[in-house]
C-alpha cells in the first residue's frame, strides 16, 4: 500500500485507548488473529525497478507491502483484479484479469526490487520481461553467491516454462478458433419467389 499520510492509528487490544505512530518508527505490521497467531505482515521498504536499458532505477517511493514468502529472499506481492466492459453504453462490467505483481527483497536490504514496473511498460519494451527479471534477481540476491552462481539455469528453467505455456497458450487459441469457425457456417437459406 502507498502511503501519504505520516502517523497510523495503532490499539494494542480491542478495547485500548488509540495510539498514534510515526510512519518512521514502523519497520513491519504484523496484524494477529485473535488467538494470537500471526495472519498478515507488511513490511516498509523503498522501491527499486529495472527500465528497458535492464539499468536500476530508484523509484524514490516508500511502500508497506505484504509479505507472501519470508526467507534469504523475501517475496512481497500485490494481486490486482482487472474489470472491464465491452466499451458500449450500459454493457455490465466483467471480470478481464488478475495480475501479481511481485517485489523481490533480500531479507537484509532497505529496498524491494519490482521486476517490472507496471506504469513504465508498454508495447515497446514488454519482450523485455524475462531480463528485467533476471536483473531484478541478480540485484535481490547480490549477498547470496551462492543464489548468483545458478541465476542462468534459474531463468532457463523460467523460461522453458513460459515458453512452453506460450506455446500451449497459442494451441489452444487455434483450436478454439478452429472451433469457432466450424460453427459459424451458415447454412444459405433456401429462397422462392412468386
Amino acid at each position: 500500500m502507498k502511503y501519504e499520510t505520516k502517523q497510523f492509528k495503532f490499539k494494542e487490544e480491542a478495547g485500548s485507548a488509540v495510539q498514534p505512530i510515526n510512519i518512521d518508527d514502523v519497520k513491519r505490521i504484523i496484524v494477529l488473529n485473535t488467538d494470537g497467531s500471526e495472519r498478515l505482515i507488511y513490511d516498509k521498504m523503498k522501491l527499486r525497478t529495472i527500465n528497458s536499458k535492464n539499468e536500476v532505477v530508484d523509484l524514490d517511493k516508500t511502500v508497506i507491502l505484504p509479505l507472501e514468502q519470508e526467507g534469504k529472499l523475501n517475496l512481497y506481492g500485490i494481486t490486482v483484479a482487472v474489470y472491464g466492459n465491452s466499451g458500449m453504453s450500459g454493457s455490465p462490467t466483467k471480470y478481464l484479469a488478475t495480475l501479481f505483481i511481485p517485489y523481490l527483497k533480500s531479507a537484509n536490504s532497505e529496498y524491494a526490487y519490482l521486476p517490472f514496473d507496471i506504469n513504465r511498460i508498454n508495447i515497446f519494451n514488454l519482450g523485455k520481461l524475462e531480463a528485467k527479471f533476471k536483473k531484478a534477481l541478480e540485484e535481490s540476491t547480490k549477498d547470496c553467491p551462492e543464489f548468483q552462481s545458478d541465476i542462468n539455469e534459474t531463468m532457463k528453467l523460467f523460461e522453458k516454462r513460459l515458453t512452453k505455456d506460450q506455446k500451449q497458450m497459442y494451441y489452444d487459441k487455434e483450436e478454439k478458433r478452429s472451433r469457432s469457425a466450424k460453427t459459424r457456417k451458415i447454412k444459405p437459406k433456401k429462397i422462392s419467389c412468386k
